[in-house]
């Protein structure tokens, strides 16, 4: 028992910072004198911060003494000792350790660190910063993220360090105990390990206390639901003839089979489109979503364009056809980018909401949506016998793990078939 208490005092003192002012007696200045510091050691490892201070070996030896004499000397006692206060009240309230973090606090250049150990705090201010480069999407996401946390939270100040696999897991169960999908809850406890992430790249916390991993939380995943159609319901919605030419329902139907066509291009990346993107029967373009991660080395997109999307770009498209113009009357370079971004959730509303009639018009039992069309691009082309290789390439993934996400299983059919085959048949 003896040993287990050492040792767990050596534990503490291996992660107890500890601070005092020294003398360097490294750099002698020229009127014989030492700079004094302020000395931070943490795990045996030590670093300095100046005060503006220095005196002679024999002063210090002053300094050290209970009893000490001489106006300057009393003075300089006194700030010493204010020092000292201020660092070790600095220690007491940073919860985790850096150096880094411990410096800009002591020079007070980073008046919201204390602030930013709170976790709802920090996440605000990553949204914030998501808003300020244009991200709307994105800063949505983590905003629903964050208001879920808030509310399982209530008024507890939330500090990183309370993020423990325990918190995380009654905070899953929790969920699922109000109805949410795996899905919705593996997006919001993954927002969470991208903010810890973040925090400890920022020194707000130290990767010691991060929870995520194999033997810690790992979030829950959803079950993968196939989304992509048949290419007899494909081409049900290709050939359907909408009542009215101009209207919604054709707008829908149009923008739907020009993303089927388009490499399952998605709305935000067809509303980016401008003539300058297109060469013949050629579409070049890159991916919105990816722009960010891949800006050293972006990636194009090359889609074929045959006749029935040229159609499309011909009736829906804006005249004249300048090469700086959109091709799609969506965007304005007046936008800002939250207006571009409700701009593309009104689009993709209106189209999911009309290809939902005329599923139902023309008796197509799977649910249909603009990401269906994306899905069943890839789908296709993989029961065509087309590579992962080129698929992937042709969706602008970075690799073939991620395609193989989009890829569904084989119709019905198909499986009908295959087991027929088992009976000799």
């Amino acid at each position: 028992s003896i040993k287990i208490v050492s040792i767990f005092i050596v534990n503490i003192m291996e992660n107890t910072a500890t601070i005092a002012v020294a003398i360097d007696k490294r750099r002698q200045k020229v009127d014989g004198t030492f700079p004094l510091k302020l000395r931070i050691t943490f795990r045996k490892e030590r670093q300095y911060i100046s005060i503006d201070e220095s005196v002679s070996l024999a002063d210090w030896d002053k300094l050290k003494t209970a009893s000490v004499r001489g106006e300057q000397l009393k003075k300089l006692k006194i700030k010493i000792t204010a020092i000292e206060h201020k660092a070790q009240l600095i220690l007491s309230t940073m919860g985790v350790f850096t150096f880094r973090r411990f410096i800009e606090l002591y020079n007070g250049k980073s008046a919201n660190a204390a602030v930013s150990r709170k976790v709802i705090n920090y996440f605000q201010t990553f949204i914030d910063n998501l808003l300020d480069e244009g991200r709307i999407k994105s800063a949505w996401g983590f905003n629903g993220a964050l208001n879920s946390l808030r509310q399982y939270a209530g008024t507890k100040n939330l500090y990183f360090e309370d993020i423990t696999p325990s918190f995380l897991r009654k905070y899953e169960d929790a969920l699922l105990k109000k109805g949410l999908k795996p899905g919705s809850i593996g997006f919001y406890t993954t927002s969470i390990r991208t903010i810890f992430n973040a925090a400890i790249a920022d020194g707000i916390v130290s990767k010691d206390f991060y929870p995520f991993g194999r033997k810690k939380y790992q979030p829950l995943k959803s079950v993968n639901v196939k989304k992509a159609l048949p290419l007899a319901d494909i081409m049900k919605i290709i050939h359907y003839t909408p009542q009215d030419p101009q209207g919604k329902e054709a707008f829908a139907r149009d923008l739907w089979v020009f993303s089927y066509l388009c490499n399952g291009i998605n709305v935000k990346d067809i509303c980016n489109l401008q003539y300058s993107n297109i060469d013949g029967d050629r579409l070049t373009f890159m991916r919105q979503k990816t722009a960010n991660k891949l800006r050293s080395n972006p990636r194009l997109i090359q889609a074929h364009l045959p006749p029935i999307a040229q159609e499309i770009i011909a009736r829906w498209g804006q005249k004249p056809c300048l090469p700086n113009t959109y091709i799609f009357p969506f965007y304005t370079d007046e936008q800002s980018a939250l207006q571009k971004a409700v701009k593309t959730s009104n689009i993709i509303y209106t189209v999911n909401k009309f290809m939902k009639q005329i599923r139902e018009e023309l008796g197509i039992s799977k649910h249909i949506t603009t990401y269906t069309a994306r899905h069943s691009f890839s789908t296709v082309l993989k029961r065509s016998g087309a590579s992962i290789e080129y698929i992937s390439e042709s969706l602008g993934h970075t690799n073939t793990a991620i395609t193989e996400v989009y890829l569904a299983s084989f119709e019905d059919d198909t499986r009908k078939e295959m087991s027929k085959r088992l009976l000799g048949e």
